[in-house]
């Protein structure tokens, strides 16, 4: 499972609640046996976290919370990572990937939903969003996510 944490200046406010929704999911992994991985962007993609089979590890586990990105957020080269990463195969056959944004993107107008919907078809990714409001995500949305849900709900 790979979640992109989007960390750019717009979401400093609700730091503690994007974090926080991802402690379930080492659970989650565990029990499953699975990879879990947080990738962290503004700009950019973050160096990706990988804590093996759901395995939290501590002392990773607290750097990502001690660090958080600022800047615009760019969602293309997350979303090319995140995808990279699937490619590579390294966390096994089950790809779920999850964004967490607020759905302000400074490169929207790049992306093409058909492609990534393409992508996210070709490589068997099911995809979740967890929108920080229904609002921002009517004017900038992933259409190809195969659940949306929203933290002002």
């Amino acid at each position: 499972m790979i979640v992109i944490l989007q960390q750019s200046d717009a979401m400093q406010g609700v730091e503690a609640f994007t974090k926080g929704t991802i402690l379930p999911l080492f659970n989650l992994c565990a029990v499953q046996k699975r990879d879990l991985i947080i990738l962290p962007f503004s700009n950019k993609p973050a160096q990706p976290l990988l804590f093996k089979n759901g395995t939290l590890e501590i002392e990773m586990f607290d750097q990502f919370l001690q660090h958080f990105l600022t800047g615009d957020a760019q969602i293309m080269p997350a979303i090319d990572k995140a995808i990279e990463l699937f490619t590579q195969d390294n966390i096994g056959h089950q790809r779920d990937l999850m964004i967490i944004t607020d759905n302000q993107f400074s490169d929207f107008h790049k992306l093409n939903q058909e492609v990534a919907a393409g992508k996210m078809q070709e490589f068997e990714i099911d995809l979740a969003v967890i929108a920080m409001s229904e609002t921002a995500f009517e004017k900038q949305p992933i259409s190809f996510a195969d659940k949306v849900f929203f933290a002002n709900d």
